[in-house]
């Protein structure tokens, strides 16, 4: 009886040995039956099935986006954690191009980087992008190319798909590199994108500028009205820095009564006109209850603001530019106006 129902359950031990990808190591108690292999055209074509089936299954499972398209950049398939990256549905992305949707974080010609990669053969790495959904925001993703290369009728090598893999960077970066209070990069990730655009801009000779700002009197608000309404203060002139700059751009909160904004690309001609930008963001009034919440008074909030611009091989190191930056903005502490910009040497 027993030898019965062994070989009743053969049939299932080898299909399921057939849906499995790889070479594996047979169990002792099996090694009775035979290694099949799908030679026969009826156990080939369900052995490619079965392969079909694992890597839907994977497609659609993944928590990583996947995003197909032709040799020429054209959107053939996406995966549902592709489409929530995007913002958008399948038959709104079907035969549109994937660098319609995609900006560098460092401005770089993405189509051209990539497509020179990928038209000799070659893999891209992890490569930070920024994926622009339809309510105009932008999902900070890390994207890996792969080509799908196969043979044609002569036996030359030809690229047939291009596979993209998109890992939705947001919730990390919002858990370990943003200041909770105000929802802008902290000191240590500021830095570190400095770092980054002082290497690109020496290499790329790009404009590039560091702004430190200090908010006016926050302290004689916190000891009149309490740390909450301060608070207060600082969130508004947080919210109103990301609206004032580009999107490319960054901004941070060290601590305390502190900001600092990165501006990626900037020209020299334009750096004025920035920094009269953040002098409107952070220059307003606002309404704060007195600490013994007997009535509101209207606060007039403004900050000093310190910005070093330099270009290409003129940039030391991302030290230099913050030193150079925050005295500046020491600089407006003396009475020399909003804002104070160091553009030479």
């Amino acid at each position: 009886m027993q030898e019965d129902d062994e070989d009743d359950h053969t049939e299932d031990r080898v299909t399921l040995e057939l849906q499995l990808p790889g070479k594996l190591k047979r169990h002792p108690a099996r090694s009775k039956y035979p290694p099949r292999t799908p030679t026969d055209p009826d156990m080939l074509s369900r052995y490619k099935e079965g392969q079909l089936l694992i890597h839907r299954a994977k497609f659609l499972a993944s928590p990583i986006g996947e995003i197909g398209t032709d040799p020429d950049g054209f959107i053939t398939e996406a995966n549902p954690a592709a489409l929530r990256i995007f913002g958008r549905t399948a038959s709104e992305m079907q035969d549109t191009n994937i660098f319609d949707y995609l900006d560098d974080e460092y401005r770089m010609p993405l189509a051209e980087l990539i497509g020179r990669t990928v038209s000799n053969f070659g893999s891209v790495g992890e490569r930070r992008v920024l994926v622009k959904r339809p309510d105009g925001s932008h999902v900070s993703c890390i994207l890996s190319v792969v080509p799908i290369v196969d043979k044609d009728s002569e036996g030359e090598e030809d690229i047939i798909r291009v596979i993209g893999f998109l890992r939705d960077q947001t919730e990390l970066e919002k858990s370990s590199k943003l200041d909770r209070k105000t929802g802008l990069l902290n000191q240590d990730t500021f830095f570190e994108r400095v770092e980054e655009h002082v290497r690109l801009a020496r290499k790329k000779d790009l404009g590039l500028a560091v702004a430190f700002i200090d908010m006016n009197k926050l302290k004689s608000m916190n000891t009149r009205f309490g740390h909450l309404e301060g608070d207060r203060a600082i969130i508004k002139t947080a919210n109103n820095l990301k609206e004032a700059i580009h999107f490319t751009d960054f901004a941070a909160h060290p601590h305390g009564d502190e900001f600092t904004v990165l501006l990626v690309g900037l020209e020299r001609r334009y750096v004025e006109k920035v920094a009269k930008k953040l002098v409107e963001a952070t220059t307003f009034s606002i309404d704060l209850m007195l600490e013994d919440e007997s009535k509101l008074e209207t606060v007039e909030v403004s900050a000093s603001i310190g910005i070093c611009w330099r270009k290409g091989a003129d940039i030391n190191d991302a030290k230099d530019m913050m030193r150079r930056a925050n005295r500046c903005m020491q600089a407006c502490k003396n009475n020399c106006g909003p804002y104070h910009i160091d553009l030479e040497d």
